[in-house]
């Protein structure tokens, strides 16, 4: 019989690096909700800043490359649902909770249509009222963000 593993100490490579020679790097626990916002639990394995910051570069570069192909492969799309079922952003909600300042920043930034993935990734909190339009509901999520503290 074989015992159970630690997730705790997972390997990440990233997801677009397939190159077995890559610096392989720990995966730091994910946020955990409470109330309206995320507490991040303590590190466990990870436990140098230098391990943190390459994780969360290694997330930022794999983020960036999946929003550019989302952004360059959906950018003639009319239709919210197809942009949200595009591989890319589908894979970019995979990442998990992590992703929710890189979202929100690009939001910020570019106006793009993040509000399904934010809306999935916060566990289907939506801040914005109920009719509101597109630019009004990305204030709300912006200041949500704020408020978390995920976002300037």
């Amino acid at each position: 019989m074989q015992a159970i593993q630690d997730r705790s100490a997972e390997t990440y490579n990233g997801p677009l690096n397939s190159d077995a020679s890559s610096t392989v790097m720990r995966i730091p626990p994910l946020p955990q909700p409470v109330g309206r916002g995320l507490v991040y639990p303590p590190t466990g394995s990870v436990n140098t800043t230098s391990e943190r910051t390459d994780v969360a570069t290694s997330l930022e570069r794999d983020f960036n490359i999946l929003a550019a192909r989302w952004q360059r492969e959906t950018r003639y799309l009319s239709s919210a649902s197809k942009m949200a079922m595009h591989p890319a952003y589908q894979r970019i909600i995979s990442l998990g909770q992590r992703v929710i300042p890189l979202i929100l920043r690009d939001l910020q930034q570019t106006r793009g249509h993040w509000l399904w993935a934010l809306y999935v990734l916060s566990e289907f909190q939506d801040p914005a009222p109920e009719g509101a339009t597109f630019e009004e509901a990305v204030e709300a999520w912006l200041h949500w963000g704020r408020t978390q503290g995920l976002v300037a």
